[in-house]
This record gives C-alpha cells, sequence and structure tokens, in this order.
C-alpha cells in the first residue's frame, strides 16, 4: 500500500509555505498573497507561477542568491498538526511494507530538510535547476493538474496500485479524482469550518471519501483509520 499525502495544510497547520526567507524581508501570508495575485493579473501567470517568480523577485530585490541555505532557512523549525512526526516514525519503526510520500506544490528541498524528510520514503516537489549551490529557473513546477501525473509514477515505480491520498483543500481536486479513478481512497483532513465547506463540495463530486481533523495522534480517528487499512498489509509480512 502507498500513502501519498499533500504538505502544506495536510501535515503542516498553514495553508501556504512559510518561507522563512521571505518573512525576512517583510512578508507574511497576506502581503506575499496580493503581490503574487498582483502579478497574476498584470502578467497572465498561472497561480504557482506567479507564486515562484514572486519568490524569485523578492530574493532579487534584496540582493540575495537562492542558495540552498537560503532556500531552506528555518526549514528545521517547521511547525507540524498534532503528533505528525510521531505517527511517521512509528511507522517507520514498524516497518510494514507501506510506503509513504508527500506531493507538494512547495519547495521539495525545503520539505526534504524539514524533520520529515527523512521520515516518509519519497518528497516530490517544486525544483530548480542549480549551478553549484545556486538555484536558477525552475526546472519542475507542481501545479495542481500536475500532481496526478507525479502520483501515477508513484503507483509505477513502487508497482502498487492500493493507495490513499491525504489532502487538505480544493486545491487537490485533481489528485483525489485522479486516486479515486484507481479505486483509492481519498482523505480530506481540515479543522474549521471552511474546511468541511471544501470537503463537501468535493464529497457532492464523488471523489473523497473521508473527513478527518488534522489530528495524527494514536487516538485520533484519522490514525485509527489508517491502521485499519493497514491490516491486511501486516498479514502479508
Amino acid at each position: 500500500m502507498i500513502i501519498i499525502y499533500d504538505f502544506d495544510g495536510t501535515l503542516t497547520p498553514f495553508g501556504i509555505p512559510q518561507y522563512e526567507i521571505l518573512k525576512k524581508f517583510g512578508y507574511d501570508d497576506e502581503k506575499l498573497l496580493k503581490r503574487v495575485m498582483d502579478l497574476m493579473k498584470k502578467e497572465g501567470l498561472s497561480l504557482y507561477q506567479s507564486f515562484y517568480k514572486t519568490y524569485e523577485d523578492i530574493l532579487k530585490e534584496n540582493n540575495t542568491e537562492m542558495s540552498f541555505a537560503n532556500i531552506t532557512l528555518g526549514s528545521n523549525d517547521v511547525a507540524f498538526n498534532p503528533r505528525v512526526l510521531a505517527y511517521f516514525e512509528e511507522m517507520q519503526e514498524k516497518n510494514s511494507g507501506i510506503n509513504h510520500f508527500i506531493v507538494t506544490s512547495g519547495l521539495e528541498e525545503y520539505v526534504r530538510n524539514t524533520e520529515i524528510g527523512t521520515l516518509v520514503n519519497g518528497i516530490y516537489g517544486v525544483t530548480y535547476h542549480r549551478k553549484g549551490d545556486i538555484f536558477t529557473t525552475v526546472d519542475r513546477l507542481v501545479t495542481d493538474e500536475e500532481k496526478p501525473k507525479i502520483i501515477e509514477k508513484i503507483i509505477e515505480n513502487n508497482k502498487n496500485k492500493k493507495v490513499i491520498y491525504v489532502g487538505d483543500g480544493l486545491t487537490d481536486k485533481y489528485a483525489f479524482e485522479f486516486v479515486h479513478s484507481l479505486g483509492g481512497i481519498c482523505i480530506y483532513v481540515g479543522t474549521t469550518g471552511k474546511d468541511f465547506e471544501g470537503y463537501k463540495i468535493l464529497k457532492e463530486n464523488g471523489i473523497v471519501d473521508e473527513y478527518f481533523s488534522r489530528d495524527f495522534s494514536e487516538e485520533s480517528d484519522f490514525k485509527n483509520f489508517i491502521e485499519k487499512e493497514m491490516l491486511p498489509e501486516y498479514k502479508r509480512i
């Protein structure tokens, strides 16, 4: 079995990446998103094209190179949802043969450098071409529409058709649709009324199966559900 997780908003409490390098230059979520949206309208870019062009522009304006140290700044201190790290640590210890992957529209190197980086089997996110230590131009942009293609490759590489996808919003629509089309299980996690509204929209479209709080603790409904789905896998070992 394969379990694939979105990152921001699913494993963390924040809906968008919390890049410390941008906060260092005075960009909180509101200010950053306003600039991203303004650039989208001005240049006719997609959301993710605009986000990363804005990211690059901010660093250039502040005479800051896109080095590994700069783009991963603060990654060691990323806040996760309740008991997320303990959940993955326990999964590793059980050695059940179940593989866990993260597919994110965030920077792959940043996520790899967080505490969760060594606790999963693979991370797929936005990548850049590099010249030595410097990140230059976008190599792979992970849009909402691109996620199913990555998920398909993960399944092919692992020769496994049973898959669970865990996401937190309408931006996961295409991933949910694809996994559901394969007969997989789609889990929507959230904490607010707004989250539940998003779930209801996707549920009405028949592409989401379960809704749980973003709580990964031992006694949580989410953890209990995953444990039940894992039982057939344990019996094979």
